[in-house]
């Protein structure tokens, strides 16, 4: 059964996918591996697949097949969260081109471009600003993707988001 999961609930396709094997991948798909399974944490293969840099083709099999671009795992974070979160600007672009939903919150209200700007990921943010993120969103606790800039000092981070004339420097 291509499903059975380890211990932790990981199937052999977020395996795969986590390693950026993409022949595997290709394999176990045809094979009808379960696109949208959940490991424990509650993530998927594509989950998985954009958090390595070497996963690019995973992440466009895993598109082509109809995988979940927007499934949230037990925290809410999504697929372009997590790839923002790694500064893998493609593996967001590639998101982004399948449909992914550039403001959709993690369970602390923390939407990607938030995430991206407090990790100081200049082309993620680049990436997300070009997709129509909302620079002025705010998490549960108050603090937009500027506030998280600035916090940490990521200069050219707050560049692009005075830039895109959506971050509101007044903001409380």
């Amino acid at each position: 059964n291509v499903d059975v999961g380890e211990a932790n609930g990981a199937t052999a396709l977020q395996i795969a996918a986590a390693v950026g094997a993409s022949d595997i991948l290709l394999l176990l798909l045809r094979a009808k591996a379960q696109l949208d399974k959940r490991d424990s944490s509650g993530q998927t293969a594509l989950h998985a697949a954009c958090s390595n840099d070497n996963s690019a083709g995973c992440v466009l099999a895993l598109l082509e097949a109809r995988a979940d671009v927007n499934a949230r795992d037990a925290h809410g974070a999504t697929p372009l969260a997590v790839a923002a979160a790694c500064d893998l600007s493609a593996t967001c672009q590639m998101l982004v081109g399948g449909s992914a939903a550039v403001d959709l919150p993690d369970s602390t209200g923390t939407a990607p471009l938030c995430l991206a700007s407090a990790l100081g990921h200049t082309e993620s943010v680049r990436v997300l600003l070009d997709a129509r993120a909302r620079p002025d969103h705010v998490d549960d606790s108050g603090t937009s993707a500027l506030h998280a800039a600035c916090e940490v000092g990521h200069g050219s981070v707050v560049r692009l988001l005075l830039e895109s004339g959506g971050a509101h420097v007044d903001a409380k």
